[in-house]
């Protein structure tokens, strides 16, 4: 998820540039500046470039008839003492080049202006700066995620760390942080990011989204539980379930938050191979007994998940005998009966028309 992230950044990234009222030359050395500080942390798009560093010649191509048989023992993603790197793009191979390598340097003399000019790569602050003021909620949470990824690798620069981290607190970002997928990539609990050593920077930056996702919505509602909701609506139960886990240790005595981490956890197993389908339910039949014992007021839900979960587990007598319980404990539980009813139809060989 985080490599993928970070491709999704630099092609955010990208595109805004690209679309800015800026010079050639300037959207080129903003690109060259993205693809710079983005291979601090990710290598992916040094092995496999986007199409736009071609097209402002940062990147060039190679082919293979040009270079003997220097390919022969190599797959895609090995790298030259040149700096060229051997790349496959729809069954097709060739060496790809940076703008400043050594092999770039060999062959700049046949390339035309652009390409055997060297762009100005800006510091990391300076880039993440300027293309956050492009605007765009989605851009800049994307940065607002992953420029701390990049604070250990570059020299700090405390008036442009103010500026960004200023500009990117505000509520637009933060709700298009936590909608995202990459929400799950920030720490929930800052006491315990402290103990572990974390960039004191790092922990200042993301603090103020970490009060906003655990704050309360205009309904009264922890914006990070209304999320976790979001996620299971949208049958997006991996998620659901990772997130809620993150948050259980910093509200213990939450109910609905246990439910909400039961019911995704239960779900998750969807599409899973049938050896880790059982591990996630065993898991989540021992979760919901230690559950029990704790929240004997939600013993009609959690008898409800238990049934589900023995479901799942292929134990259908047990699983009958939960969902017969959650009947005796409230004879309009819903969920319940439709569950009994299925079983039923299912064992008369009945299906929905």
């Amino acid at each position: 998820m985080e490599q993928n992230g970070i491709q999704y950044l630099a092609a955010l990234s990208y595109a805004a540039i690209e679309r800015a009222d800026l010079t050639r030359k300037q959207k080129r050395d903003r690109i060259a500046s993205v693809y710079a500080l983005i291979g601090l942390i990710d290598d992916a798009e040094f092995l496999m470039p986007s199409e736009i560093l071609y097209r402002y010649a940062l990147c060039f191509k190679l082919p293979l008839d040009k270079v003997g048989d220097l390919a022969a023992d190599m797959k895609p993603g090995d790298v030259t003492e040149g700096g060229a790197v051997l790349v496959e793009e729809q069954g097709k191979r060739f060496f790809k080049f940076d703008v400043g390598s050594p092999l770039w340097e060999t062959l700049k003399d046949n390339l035309d202006e652009e390409g055997r000019t060297l762009p100005r790569v800006l510091s990391a602050y300076e880039i993440a700066d300027a293309v956050t003021a492009l605007g765009g909620d989605a851009l800049c949470a994307m940065w607002y995620v992953f420029f701390p990824y990049c604070m250990p690798h570059v020299p700090f620069d405390r008036i442009r760390y103010d500026t960004l981290r200023a500009r990117l607190s505000v509520e637009a970002v933060f709700r298009e942080t936590l909608d995202s997928r990459y929400a799950g990539l920030i720490f929930d609990d800052v006491q315990e990011a402290q103990l572990t050593g974390l960039d004191p920077a790092v922990i200042e930056w993301y603090r103020p989204y970490i009060d906003y996702k655990l704050g309360a919505d205009e309904s009264g509602q922890i914006r990070a539980v209304a999320q976790i909701k979001n996620k299971l609506a949208l049958r997006s139960f991996d998620e659901a379930a990772a997130m809620s886990e993150k948050l259980l240790p910093l509200f213990p005595h939450d109910a609905q938050l246990l439910l909400l981490h039961i019911a995704a956890k239960t779900q998750s197993v969807e599409g899973k191979d049938r050896a880790e389908r059982a591990a996630v339910l065993t898991d989540t039949l021992e979760l919901i007994d230690t559950a029990a014992g704790a929240f004997p007021e939600q013993a009609v839900y959690l008898g409800y998940y238990r049934g589900l979960t023995l479901l799942g587990l292929g134990k259908a007598a047990l699983a009958r005998e939960q969902f017969d319980a959650c009947l005796e404990l409230d004879p309009a539980f819903e969920p319940a009966q439709m569950m009994l009813r299925g079983m039923e139809k299912l064992a008369n060989g009945e299906t929905d028309a």
